[in-house]
C-alpha cells in the first residue's frame, strides 16, 4: 500500500440482480486523483452462499445475463471467493489505509454500485464507510461525452471484471475532464483575439 492518501475512490460491483438488496459476487475499489495517479486497488470476489444466507437475492433475468457474458468475465467469478462479512471487513479496512478522511466515492451509478453495497453492509449490520453526501456518479460526469469516449477510449482487458470496470470509469472521467480543458483553453484563447 502507498502513503499517499486520496481524495476519490472509484468502486465497481459485480451482482446476481440489479434491485435492492443484491446479491454482490465481486467488489474492486480504485482510489484515484484526478491528475490521473491511481493507487493500490481493491478486488475479492464474494462466496454467493454467505450473500444468501446475510438474506441478499438473486433476480433470474441477471443469470441469464451473465450466461450471456464472456467464458473470461464469468470464471473471474470463481477465483478466490471469500464470505461478505470478510469481503466488506476488508474494504473498510482498505478505506481507512488508502483514502483521505472526506473522500468522494464514484460509481456507474451510484444508486446501484453504492446502493446494493450499502444494502449489503447493512444485511452484515456494519457502519457503511463513506458519507452518503459524498457519492458521485460516473454516469453524469461523463454524460454528453459518450461519442468522444467510444471513439478515443476503448475498454482495455475484459468488461464485467469489476477492477477492469473501476478503471475503466477512471479513465472515462479523466477523457472528459482533459477535453473540457483543451475547450475551455481553446474558448480562452479566443476570447483573448
Amino acid at each position: 500500500m502507498t502513503n499517499q492518501k486520496f481524495p476519490h475512490l472509484m468502486l465497481d460491483i459485480e451482482t446476481m440482480g440489479t434491485g435492492a438488496n443484491s446479491v454482490i459476487t465481486s467488489i474492486a475499489a480504485v482510489p484515484f486523483h484526478m491528475d490521473g495517479t491511481t493507487g493500490d486497488y481493491f478486488s475479492q470476489n464474494v462466496d454467493i452462499q454467505s450473500c444468501l444466507d446475510a438474506g441478499l437475492q438473486v433476480d433470474g433475468s441477471t443469470i441469464y445475463w451473465w450466461l450471456e457474458k464472456s467464458q473470461e468475465a464469468r470464471e473471474a467469478l470463481l477465483q478466490h471467493r471469500k464470505p461478505l462479512a470478510q469481503v466488506l471487513l476488508n474494504l473498510i479496512s482498505f478505506i481507512g489505509l488508502e483514502m483521505e478522511q472526506d473522500f468522494n466515492i464514484w460509481g456507474k451509478g451510484p444508486s446501484f454500485d453504492m446502493g446494493i453495497l450499502a444494502d449489503a453492509y447493512r444485511a452484515c449490520k456494519m457502519d457503511i464507510p463513506w458519507r452518503y453526501s459524498n457519492e458521485r456518479c460516473v454516469r453524469t460526469y461523463i454524460d454528453g461525452y459518450e461519442d468522444l469516449l467510444n471513439t478515443h477510449l476503448p475498454f482495455s482487458g475484459t468488461e464485467h471484471i469489476a477492477e477492469n470496470d473501476a478503471l475503466h470509469q477512471i479513465a472515462q472521467m479523466l477523457e472528459v475532464l482533459l477535453y473540457k480543458n483543451e475547450v475551455f483553453i481553446h474558448e480562452i484563447e479566443v476570447d483573448q483575439i
